[in-house]
């Protein structure tokens, strides 16, 4: 199957936001502890490689988001000096946006977490190597940590002050939520605070470069009272809105809490374990359209930063996805996504996770139910760049449902 190749990439509008984004996102630096869990893979071709850029530009994407834990700048001796990066990992982002700038993809940098998510005990691993969560809670981080994530991204603001904001956007945080746990002898921020704190964050960015534009990410719960007067907040700002949307539930991320029989998991019609079936146009009205509906009405961007499918945990004793039914879905979900003009992306593109990732390193095995797909079809190819050959299976079928134009 021939797929084209991405077109220039789109203009944006004075938000540094377009409506005609179709893409993907990629975890290389997802979480790093200081007690080697999680930790960087030392091969550079892994970390970001240009071949997956070459190889996104050539299924028709336009769009990647780089979810980047900005802890991993202390690789390798983490020191309690958060002051100072590491420059070879900076030099890889460089490489990510000028790979963007080359194969026509807009580039969107999630700046997550805090610079010392991993000193502060809140986040990533603490002295003892026991794991409280991923990431500092925004409403448990200091206003020191704000203070010195803002001075990053006044730094790479200014780095990439002539890259066009057509071409390049900075996320804030990834999935900023309004909820937290107490911890004693830890001072937590009300919303208020937080979206002060985050409303600082986007002014340093345009301090430096005022038409760049700058997005924070919510996690996939309805727009309640609360979160509607939060979000007024920031995009009466001139935050952009970015939506994580993993509905219906047990379909797309079947839980403990959220799952159906793997005979159940079928797309169209798929019903959940409410009784309620679904088509994706149920799912935009539903859940997606509230929070557009907000972003229209303060004049800022919306896209959705986040989608896909996947199983959450050890559910199904073998995999509850078939292929059918997995191009169903994302082309469903492109076609409608599309139609009411909201820009997406779907993934994570590469790697070994995720049912739906579009191109594989290795082809899955039948037992890892959580990323295999019954019936998939992948396609050998090889990019052959000036530092390395890369060859991947692209499942092309998934690809065009998902990234394809529809009419």
């Amino acid at each position: 199957m021939k797929m084209k190749s991405a077109k220039k990439v789109p203009e944006v509008d004075e938000n540094g936001q377009s409506s005609e984004w179709i893409g993907t996102y990629t975890q290389n630096y997802g979480c790093v502890g200081q007690n080697g869990a999680w930790s960087i893979n030392d091969d550079p071709t892994w970390n970001f490689r240009e071949g997956d850029f070459k190889a996104m530009a050539d299924l028709g994407i336009n769009y990647v988001r780089i979810q980047f834990s900005i802890n991993s700048f202390a690789y390798p001796d983490y020191s309690k000096d958060r002051t100072k990066v590491n420059r070879e990992l900076v030099e890889e982002l460089d490489d990510v946006v000028r790979w963007g700038l080359k194969y026509g993809l807009h580039v969107s940098i999630c700046f997550q977490g805090y610079l010392d998510d991993d000193l502060d005990g809140l986040g990533a691993m603490t002295p003892d190597g026991a794991k409280e969560n991923d990431f500092t809670p925004d409403l448990l981080a200091s206003k020191e940590s704000y203070a010195l994530k803002g001075k990053l991204l006044a730094g790479f603001a200014g780095r990439y002050k002539n890259v066009p904001a057509k071409n390049l956007s900075f996320e804030l945080q990834n999935e900023n939520d309004l909820e937290a746990q107490p911890v004693d002898g830890v001072q937590m921020m009300t919303s208020d605070q937080m979206a002060e704190q985050f409303i600082m964050l986007a002014r340093s960015v345009w301090n430096v470069t005022p038409e760049r534009g700058v997005s924070l990410s919510t996690t996939g719960f309805k727009l309640t009272e609360k979160y509607r007067k939060y979000w007024s907040k920031l995009a009466e700002a001139g935050i952009n809105m970015d939506y994580h949307c993993y509905e219906p539930r047990s379909f797309v991320a079947p839980s403990e809490w959220g799952h159906v029989d793997a005979s159940k998991m079928k797309w169209p019609g798929f019903t959940d374990n409410d009784g309620i079936t679904w088509d994706m146009e149920k799912v935009y009205q539903t859940y997606v359209a509230p929070w557009k509906e907000l972003a229209d009405e303060y004049h800022v961007g919306f896209k959705l930063g986040e989608c896909g499918i996947f199983v959450s945990g050890d559910l199904f004793s073998t995999t509850p996805y078939r292929q059918k039914d997995v191009v169903a879905w994302a082309k469903d979900f492109a076609t409608v996504m599309q139609k009411h003009q909201v820009s997406y992306a779907i993934g994570k593109f590469a790697g070994e996770t995720l049912v739906t990732t579009i191109i594989r390193d290795a082809l899955p095995s039948p037992e890892l139910n959580q990323i295999y797909i019954k019936n998939a079809v992948y396609t050998k190819k090889t990019y052959r760049l000036e530092e390395y050959t890369l060859t991947v299976y692209v499942n092309e079928a998934l690809a065009k449902a998902a990234f394809g134009k529809k009419k």
